[in-house]
């Protein structure tokens, strides 16, 4: 798997394209066997990552500190991705208690939103989002040419771009700009972007920040930095699928 980085001061998209193919950081692949969803065990406990209970659980007391990573039971498989900055509350509260949460599973599509607590799903400025397709066959650039498809289809056509940032059999990385819907030119968005595949299950993680509307090619404007963005990549990258112990 390889990961390039947003890093410096990029004055157009042309020059921002260069700039993701320069940078390298080779990721270990990682493999691990725990228990998921709501049931606990010892595995939890030893790699340190939580569990969904941990995740929605209000805090009993202050200590100790809460895990940053969440994990989800997604079908067949359990999904370990990262927790976003604004739940990470280091006294020991639960993420739930500066997030808030809808799921849904209807006929193969598993989604889990995560957004401040004091936003909506309706008018938000921050969000994680998790899909993920029970029967998604094929490889995993069909799973990156719809995603990109989908945005194509809500964005305005001349004011939307995509950047690969990375990619491997089972993972691909993207950044997503939509300068500004196309139903509602007011608003843009920005998205980093994370694509797992294991087997015929499709997962996609997006880190989201929308804000006033803005102009792709100029990536001062964007409603997120560089900077942040490099950053949440570097976190998303490390999301993985691991097989369900029922």
């Amino acid at each position: 798997m390889q990961y390039y980085a947003l890093q410096t001061p990029i004055d157009s998209t042309r020059d921002l394209m260069k700039h993701l193919m320069k940078r390298i950081i080779a990721r270990p692949s990682l493999a691990l066997c725990v228990a998921l969803c709501i049931t606990t065990s010892p595995a939890v406990a030893d790699d340190g990552l939580g569990s969904l209970e941990d995740l929605l659980a209000p805090s009993q007391n202050p200590a100790p500190a809460r895990s940053y990573s969440g994990r989800v039971r997604v079908f067949d498989s359990v999904l370990i991705h990262p927790m976003p900055v604004w739940s990470r509350i280091e006294d020991g509260a639960a993420p739930a208690e500066r997030s808030r949460f809808q799921r849904s599973n209807q006929n193969g599509i598993f989604r889990f939103d995560l957004a401040p607590h004091e936003e909506s799903f309706k008018d938000w400025s921050n969000l994680l989002s998790m899909v993920a397709f029970q029967n998604h066959p094929g490889p995993i650039e069909l799973q990156a040419g719809r995603l990109v498809a989908h945005f194509k289809t809500i964005c305005s056509p001349n004011n939307f771009n995509a950047f690969p940032a990375g990619k491997s059999p089972t993972k691909r990385v993207m950044v997503v700009v939509c300068g500004n819907y196309s139903r509602n030119r007011e608003q843009g968005v920005v998205a980093a972007v994370t694509l797992l595949k294991r087997g015929n299950l499709a997962v996609t993680i997006m880190r989201q920040w929308k804000r006033k509307s803005f102009i792709t090619s100029v990536t001062s404007d964007w409603p997120v930095t560089r900077k942040e963005i490099d950053g949440v990549l570097g976190e998303l990258i490390k999301s993985r699928l691991i097989p369900a112990t029922n």
